[in-house]
């Protein structure tokens, strides 16, 4: 990448702030050292800084930039871009380096601009001065689309490749290509453990790779089972963050058939929804329309089978091993041409779907809960952190 004047001085800029500050930090206030254990962020996806920082004791979560669909409250909060943000985040990193034994990075940006070297330097000057890092990656910041069409040539299947919209061009440039080998080999080279979903964010990671959990947390949980005692109309939903990725135009087709065939469904499709939004219409949903070209459940896969939403998606154990056991039973695995069959299916088996909802409400709530996602990351980290961890 060409960077412009501008750019190289603002990257020069920053690193010699964090330079003078780290040592600064470390002389003016030893006395803060050791009071965090872990640094989370530094940029909001999907609430995992949040639900991450809160699974760790004594963590330090930090949000550059407010999240369009959460409301969370961050120990730390800077601008996502501006003269500000340049200046104030290699002085919180110098800051938090002096309290924290490590970093857990969720996404692919840092605390400095990191388009010169994809956060080379940033995590170089942590790893030289002791602090452990541990990348979370959470979808396209680490998924190369180019790998990715070697697996529809695999298995066969339609993914993500080719569903891009309007920015297919980007996503298929060489460009791109080189960035994401870039972000790759820089985690390969520094982290201490990384944390990714092997097939549904196929990547040039060559290290071992750790499970991908969710952190939802415990009192999202709610077996609400009873719902399933009225089924009519069916209450169905589908909440798509990018319609083309999720396959929304096969809902809605799908939705349209059913309706003419006579079925009573009440259709909520919540696009671009606050998160209290589509949680509130969970609750009264029976079936979930999720998504269509992935091989995990998500986000919104796993809040809806925490309140017994019987889950149609693509999302297959048989093809990403990362998935906890009892995946294949806690959704029906439906792929982008079985849309309409499948959820036909479930509204002519009200039993089926039920049992369906139970199901996924009891895997989720066993692995991909806070309690139980935390005590992983916990064990990790406390590896992590006496030197036991080998990937």
């Amino acid at each position: 990448m060409v960077l412009t004047l501008r750019t190289r001085i603002a990257v020069a800029a920053q690193r010699a702030l964090l330079r003078v500050a780290y040592p600064l930090n470390r002389a003016l206030r030893r006395q803060e050292r050791g009071t965090a254990s872990w640094v989370v962020g530094p940029h909001e996806i999907a609430a995992m800084v949040y639900k991450i920082a809160a699974a760790v004791p004594s963590s330090h979560s930090v949000s550059m930039g407010r999240h369009k669909f959460y409301d969370y409250p961050y120990d730390s909060e800077l601008p996502i871009s501006g003269i500000g943000r340049h200046i104030r985040a290699p002085l919180l990193l110098a800051r938090l380096m002096n309290r924290a034994a490590g970093f857990i990075y969720v996404g692919a940006s840092g605390f400095l601009l990191d388009t010169a070297d994809q956060r080379e330097f940033e995590f170089g000057y942590l790893r030289r001065h002791g602090r452990k890092i541990v990348c979370i990656f959470t979808g396209d910041d680490i998924r190369a689309p180019r790998l990715m069409a070697e697996l529809v040539a695999e298995h066969g299947r339609e993914n993500i490749v080719g569903h891009y919209g309007e920015n297919e061009a980007l996503f298929q440039s060489d460009g791109y290509d080189r960035l994401k080998r870039r972000i790759a080999a820089v985690a390969d080279r520094f982290a201490d453990a990384i944390v990714n979903p092997p097939v549904d964010q196929r990547s040039y990671l060559t290290r071992h790779m750790e499970p991908f959990t969710y952190f939802l947390p415990d009192d999202y949980f709610e077996r609400a089972i009873a719902k399933f005692d009225s089924y009519d109309p069916v209450v169905i939903v589908h909440a798509p963050s990018s319609a083309a990725i999720k396959g929304t135009a096969l809902v809605r087709d799908a939705i349209e058939r059913l309706r003419a065939e006579g079925y009573s469904i009440d259709y909520r499709e919540l696009t671009q929804a606050a998160n209290r939004t589509v949680r509130d219409n969970l609750r009264d949903a029976h079936l979930v329309l999720n998504q269509f070209y992935g091989y995990m459940p998500g986000v919104f896969g796993i809040e809806a089978m925490a309140v017994c939403c019987a889950m149609l998606t693509s999302a297959d154990p048989a093809l990403e091993p990362s998935l906890a056991p009892g995946a294949d039973r806690a959704w029906l695995m439906t792929t982008h041409d079985r849309v309409y069959e499948n959820t036909k299916a479930l509204l002519d088996d009200p039993a089926g779907a039920r049992q369906l909802a139970l199901e996924g409400y009891q895997w989720t709530l066993k692995n991909e809960s806070a309690s139980a996602s935390g005590a992983k990351l916990r064990r990790l980290l406390d590896d992590v952190l006496a030197g036991r961890y080998r990937s």
